[in-house]
């Protein structure tokens, strides 16, 4: 298996094949919106991307620490682009998962760390942060180009047929709703002794990605949105699309 988490940011992953653990990489956004004209004060946190480290400010935090440095397997600061994360993160997972292994790719923050940013999971209920909208590839974020790549590299591959299913589901308190058909909204958990399952979600045949990116904008319509004090159209649920 492979998975790879973000934290937000918080990126985290595994590449069970190569070092069996999870591989675990950060990514620090830059101040935005109301942040940018408040008084500046020094960053409790900074990234050495160089180190892949995560260097504490003691002073800013205000106490001493026992460990004012934390090491990651890689470490993003606020310049990093959406074509660098996705290059170091997903692009190596999506060849390996050409080859039939399995990948994850999970992103893990705090409301307003940038998770839907990074991931390209904008609600697109007046969402304006980076979705599955492809009309400025800077922003572009990491679902919609692992979807591109993963159809262009099928499309390369004249010795196998492929064939892909789509499902999208979403867990808000505790009950797991099926985005694509979101009538059904508390789909059970089938826990077979060797897995776990959610069962009754609806798979959808997929041809391109274009037809995958037009089933997730379709469900982020009925995805859990609200305001928080830190993000004005806050995703309240997670969500998990399976291919």
């Amino acid at each position: 298996n492979a998975k790879y988490f973000t934290s937000a940011n918080i990126f985290a992953g595994v590449e069970a094949w190569e070092h069996n653990r999870v591989r675990v990489a950060v990514r620090l956004r830059p101040p935005v919106g109301s942040e940018r004209s408040e008084v500046p004060v020094d960053h409790a946190v900074r990234a050495d991307g160089g180190a892949s480290a995560v260097d504490l400010n003691e002073e800013a935090i205000g106490r001493a620490l026992d460990e004012p440095r934390l090491r990651y397997d890689a470490v993003f600061g606020p310049e990093a682009t959406q074509a660098q994360v996705y290059a170091s993160l997903c692009a190596p997972m999506l060849r390996d998962v050409m080859l039939g292994r399995v990948g994850t790719l999970m992103c893990y923050g705090q409301t307003g760390t940038g998770k839907t940013y990074t991931m390209g999971t904008g609600s697109g209920k007046g969402d304006t942060r980076a979705g599955v909208d492809e009309r400025d590839s800077k922003v572009v974020g990491l679902l919609p180009r692992a979807l591109r790549q993963l159809f262009a590299e099928a499309g390369k591959d004249d010795a196998a047929d492929y064939s892909m299913q789509m499902s999208y589901v979403q867990l808000y308190r505790e009950r797991f709703q099926d985005l694509l058909n979101p009538r059904e909204d508390n789909l059970p958990l089938h826990d077979s002794g060797t897995s776990v399952s959610i069962a009754n979600l609806t798979e959808h045949p997929v041809a391109s990605a274009d037809e995958a990116l037009a089933l997730v904008r379709r469900g982020n319509m009925a995805r859990k949105t609200g305001s928080t004090r830190m993000n004005l159209s806050s995703n309240r649920s997670h969500v998990i699309l399976i291919l």
